[in-house]
């Protein structure tokens, strides 16, 4: 095509995109440039009219007299005349103004009305040299945009953003500059100054901002824009040196506002990372504030470093406490920070945020603060005056201590694996307090009502045996009908904290009831006398070679355990089959049985050996996930409508290796000892020794023939070979109190009882006034959290009535469980945005849930500043 040609098309383009809007248009021409293509012209449907050539009058017939619906286009190649003389100044007015040298068709192509902008397109003619820059903006421009609006959407192009709100713009450029170690040598930057839009960028700067130098630079400008964050965070408790960094204090809350917005942006939330870590060694905050109090601190969210100082001092203060009321203030400060930028486990990892390993501590700080609290209602030591009692206090309570050391360990592993000594001091007290401060003495006073005959007689109160599951359980609901279907989930090593968490989790979904109880365990706890005590018998006996029999048959092995169950209309599958099967396949599968016995094995198989013994409570965790969906699949999918979870035996673990005092070494095994193991050996005719509990397994565990058990007393190990860590197999009572969770689908009205929701939050007070930029909202959580009634994530922002946000929007965590009102409340602080506030206009306080966004709460709030820039700093 040539250039006459492609001139002309452009043009006819123009011509009609003003057509489009107009049914005159004027095409000023004072040089007559275009006179000779006029003619050329494809304009379908069009009256061209030469000023130059038809009188105005006829001009006017034609266009308001004659054919007052027709399109024309009036072509004026001389300069216009005073207005006081142009008979055509109507027209000219109303008729959409045309012009076909290059920087007018610009405009007229970008749809701006304002010819004062011609110049200014003329500095910016670099940039619309692209016909792709130009499409580009073209999507963002306004008709009524002036220079600081076009100047604006260049950024945003340059930028690649879809939107030109000046905190996207920026967030957008400053995320550029990451891309390179120098920020000026970024590609961003470089579009910038090739388009020569510094000085644009720096004015902009220092309206939303604040910031203005003489020799204006990035790095100059970032150090003091992070530096602003933190020290309006910290309001008046800001160290002298920092002060020195800051920005106008007016703009302080924009800078608060923005990088806020910065970082709730889950686009480029990874830059803003990359940028605080560089800006950390410019800036080195934690040299900035080490002497600034922990409670100050609490409100920055700006550098990683800071998370680091919050942290330290909190396990600082968790090791050092012996209040009650400050254990919980401690704790709520953690799930505070685990609720702010740095610890969130809502956003990810990355190379420069670790966030799963913040979190992960202050999930530590919390577990230790609560067993340290634990220990010290329990300071006496433990007094019961029967072994009744001890199970019972176990059942009710004390089983607390082994899930939040289980909890602390699961949440430190991760922490270790990234900074071994972080926690090492908090460790060393956890590891005191729960093996010397409560295993141990625990073990000591259970271990005094062994030797007091209770192995004799292996019988509590309302517990009913390990080896009467079946009868106990399983037999008594089947006799309830006929049409009676029953699942039985047994997962090896399932101890009874680990089970008392799956219950408060299915508690937790609609249409599940959940009931926890426990069973006296076999002892010896191991694997095949739990195993077959579970079994539908009338007798249990041992082989020479120490097998457990069912009624004379094999019990070890789903094959063997299926022939079992057979006597009974029942089937045995292993876990992971059934968990691989959809549900057509189990429902056929299932067709003919009434017992269903699924067998489950994480914990166990991960703890009982020395290469993976360390996982233990990773396995743990596993584990729950995997018996919550055998729980779900079997009511979901196969219709059932009672499933039992227990387990063979429980375990005992401790996170530092064993000491040689926790060894009860035999000098040599007794003469008829058939099975040797860690924590157990049975065999015939052992007699007795003063190093261990001895006893008949027919009083422990119901067997018909005289085999005996050794088991060393208290927590200790006949010896460390294949692991020591892990242990299962005697009489402590993480061993042998064996939980049997009971779990019903519910069905009818009673469904409604177990509906599932998320606690409601209102705020406190009345009449709310803002008059400063930043404003504390007290939230109080309505109810305390309980197995129906769930955690709730919240986003506070404040909202103008076309639901824009004007001020930095908060996450918190509503999640006490506690019946005590005022530990059920939270503070909110929230910074309006540095801009006009109209006292008339409606305002709103909300909150939102923070994956839906949906509104779950709002009142109206009235924002009175008495000066719109005396900001509270």
């Amino acid at each position: 095509m040539s250039e006459q040609a492609a001139q002309l098309e452009r043009i006819t383009e123009s011509l009609q995109q003003q057509f489009a809007g107009s049914r005159v248009v004027w095409w000023d021409d004072p040089q007559g440039e275009f006179g000779e293509i006029l003619d050329s012209l494809a304009l379908e449907g069009v009256q061209v009219l030469r000023r130059s050539t038809t009188p105005a009058l006829a001009i006017k017939q034609q266009v308001e007299l004659l054919n007052p619906a027709g399109r024309f286009l009036i072509y004026e190649d001389t300069m216009p005349p005073e207005p006081e003389q142009d008979w055509l100044l109507d027209i000219r007015l109303y008729a959409a103004p045309f012009a076909a040298d290059r920087t007018s068709m610009l405009l007229q192509e970008l749809g701006l009305r304002q010819h004062s902008l011609r110049d200014h397109l003329k500095t910016r003619a670099t940039f619309f040299a692209s016909r792709d820059r130009i499409s580009k903006i073209q999507r963002l421009l306004s008709p009524e945009d002036d220079e600081a609006a076009i100047d604006l959407k260049i950024l945003a192009v340059l930028a690649k953003v879809d939107q030109a709100e000046t905190f996207a713009v920026i967030t957008a450029i400053l995320a550029g500059l990451v891309e390179c170690e120098q920020h000026d040598q970024s590609p961003i930057w470089g579009d910038i100054c090739k388009y020569d839009m510094q000085p644009f960028f720096w004015k902009l700067m220092a309206h939303a901002f604040g910031y203005q130098h003489g020799e204006p630079s990035l790095r100059h400008f970032l150090v003091r824009l992070f530096a602003t964050d933190v020290g309006h965070a910290l309001n008046h408790q800001q160290p002298g040196a920092l002060k020195a960094l800051q920005l106008n204090p007016a703009r302080a809350a924009n800078v608060a506002v923005f990088l806020s917005q910065w970082r709730d942006s889950t686009l480029r939330q990874w830059a803003y990372d990359r940028l605080a870590r560089r800006i950390t060694e410019e800036l080195r905050p934690a040299e900035l504030l080490a002497q600034v109090p922990i409670e100050s601190l609490m409100g920055v969210s700006t550098f990683v470093e800071v998370e680091r100082l919050i942290a330290e001092r909190l396990r600082d203060a968790v090791l050092s406490n012996t209040s009650e009321p400050v254990g919980q203030q401690l704790r709520d400060m953690a799930s505070r920070r685990m609720d702010g930028y740095w610890a969130n486990s809502r956003w990810p990892d990355n190379e420069d945020a670790n966030r799963s390993v913040w979190n992960a501590y202050y999930q530590s700080l919390i577990a230790a603060s609560e067993l340290f609290e634990l220990k010290l209602r329990y300071a006496g030591g433990f007094s019961f005056a029967s072994p009744e009692a001890c199970y019972s206090a176990y059942t009710r309570e004390l089983y607390r201590f082994d899930q939040l050391y289980r909890r602390y360990h699961e949440s430190a592993d991760l922490v270790y694996a990234r900074s071994p000594d972080a926690l090492s001091p908090l460790t060393s007290r956890v590891e005191q307090d729960y093996l010397n401060g409560f295993l141990q003495p625990l073990t000591q006073k259970w271990g005094s009502f062994l030797e007091g005959g209770m192995l004799q007689q292996w019988q509590l109160p309302e517990v009913p045996n390990q080896q009467r599951f079946y009868a106990t359980h399983v037999d008594r609901y089947l006799k309830g009908g006929e049409e009676r279907r029953i699942f039985v989930v047994i997962s090896d090593a399932l101890r009874y904290e680990v089970a008392q968490e799956l219950c408060e989790s299915l508690n937790g979904k609609y249409r599940f009831a959940a009931e926890l109880e426990s069973q006296l365990g076999v002892l010896p706890s191991y694997t095949k006398l739990g195993m077959a005590s579970l079994l539908p018998h009338k007798s249990l006996s041992y082989t020479d070679s120490g097998l457990v029999q069912v009624d004379g048959q094999s019990s070890d092995g789903l094959e063997a355990r299926n022939k079992i169950l057979g006597g009974v209309n029942g089937l045995a599958v292993r876990a992971e089959d059934f968990l691989n099967m959809n549900k057509t396949d189990g429902r056929e599968l299932i067709k003919p049985y009434r017992v269903i016995y699924i067998y489950h094995n994480r914990i166990d198989a991960v703890g009982d050996s020395s290469s993976t013994e360390s996982s233990t409570f990773s396995a743990c965790r596993e584990a729950l996930g995997e018996l919550e969906s055998i729980v779900t699949r079997i009511m979901n999918n196969l219709n059932g409508h009672r499933v039992l979870v227990t387990a063979d035996h429980g375990f005992l673990f401790q996170d530092s290796a064993p000491e040689v005092l926790d060894k009860s070494k035999l000098v040599s095994k007794p003469a008829g000892t058939v099975v040797a193991k860690k924590r157990y050996l049975i065999g015939r005719n052992l007699g007795a020794s003063d190093q261990v509990y001895a006893g008949h397994i027919r009083d422990t565990a119901g067997i018909e023939d005289d085999m005996m058990f050794w088991a060393p007393r208290g927590v200790n190990r006949f010896h460390f070979v294949g692991g020591a860590r892990f242990i299962h197999g005697g009489a402590a009572l993480q061993e042998v109190a064996v939980p049997v969770l009971k779990v019903q689908h519910v069905r009818g009205q009673k469904a409604k009882g177990t509906e599932v929701r998320k606690v409601q939050a209102t705020v406190l007070g009345s009449n709310f006034t803002i008059t400063t930029n930043r404003y504390v909202f007290n939230l109080l959580q309505a109810e305390a959290v309980s197995e129906r009634v769930q955690p709730a994530v919240l986003r506070a922002g404040l909202y103008n009535e076309a639901g824009d946000a004007v001020s930095a929007t908060e996450l918190v965590t509503l999640d006490s469980s506690s019946p005590n009102l005022d530990e059920r409340q939270r503070k909110v602080i929230l910074t309006l945005l540095n801009r006009p506030f109209s006292s008339s206009e409606r305002y709103f306080f909300k909150l939102l849930d923070a994956e839906t966004d949906v509104e779950q709460f709002r009142i109206d709030v009235r924002i009175n500043l008495a000066i719109s820039n005396d900001f509270d700093f």
